[in-house]
């Protein structure tokens, strides 16, 4: 956003409009390997509540690690 945000400001105050919530959300999404809700930073409008959400589902999510595993 190039914007110092202060983390208990509406990130909609900081120029986040919905088209970019939709790809902020979708990028979270693919990085952090969960599933989140178009609608989680209207939900989590602030950095603090989306990043105690996000922890709170990286928590609850069972993280599985796939190696391949090749014998030579």
């Amino acid at each position: 956003m190039g914007t110092d945000v202060d983390i208990n400001a509406p990130l909609m105050s900081a120029g986040l409009d919905s088209i970019a919530v939709i790809e902020l959300v979708s990028t979270l999404s693919k990085r952090l390997g969960i599933d989140i809700q178009q609608t989680a930073l209207f939900d989590h409008p602030t950095l603090d509540s989306l990043a105690s959400f996000l922890s709170s589902e990286l928590a609850s999510s069972e993280v599985i690690e796939v190696s391949p595993h090749e014998e030579e």
